[in-house]
């Protein structure tokens, strides 16, 4: 026998089930990229919109990084005690209501509030990604799930940087982010119809 064919007591065998069920969780994690990263290209248009300076603006991703960074222990426990899919789907319903809260704030403080709200739901995406790998696919595919996923989070961010500066540009500041809140519903209606723990 092999070792590439070995596997080990228990090992889930992977193929197109698992690749659809974990394409799911990478999607999810995809679109919370996207919104992590958006406020990146709306720097600008978001100190004209709540009327602040540079250091107040940066209070926006050190509040957003300071929640994430939070909650990876809590999200831990949580994906252990509630499984993949109940900590996904809280998630998505989270960063796409934070997403929404911000495209509509109408003030720096609400709006503070909306970016807190969509790290939490960010924070949520990522481990749980990769216990949808572990539990899909065999241990020895575990490295290369995790890096395919760890890519589609940089697309996420490509995405971010191209679409949401040129939508901004076109559409304006709440057209942007409200319209960018689609996203999180869609995956979230695949999420709930198709993700399987």
């Amino acid at each position: 026998m092999s070792r590439e064919s070995a596997a080990l007591p228990g090992d889930p065998p992977g193929g197109r089930r698992a690749a659809l069920v974990w394409g799911i969780g990478v999607s999810v994690y995809f679109v919370a990229v996207i919104f992590r990263t958006s406020l990146g290209v709306a720097g600008l248009d978001a100190a004209d919109r709540f009327d602040v300076n540079a250091s107040a603006l940066s209070t926006f991703s050190i509040l957003q990084l300071l929640v994430y960074a939070g909650m990876q222990i809590p999200v831990g426990l949580m994906v252990d005690r509630l499984g993949t899919k109940r900590v996904l789907t809280i998630g998505v319903v989270l960063f796409t209501a934070g997403q929404l809260g911000f495209a509509l704030s109408p003030s720096y403080g609400t709006a503070l509030g909306a970016r807190a709200l969509l790290g939490c739901g960010d924070a949520m995406t990522f481990i749980s990604v990769l216990r949808l790998g572990s539990r899909w696919f065999p241990a020895r595919r575990g490295p290369f799930v995790a890096q395919v996923a760890a890519l589609f989070g940089m697309a996420g961010n490509l995405v971010s940087t191209i679409v949401v500066s040129r939508m901004l540009d076109g559409l304006g500041w709440t057209a942007t982010f409200a319209g960018s809140a689609a996203a999180g519903a869609v995956v979230l209606v695949l999420l709930v119809l198709f993700l399987k723990d």
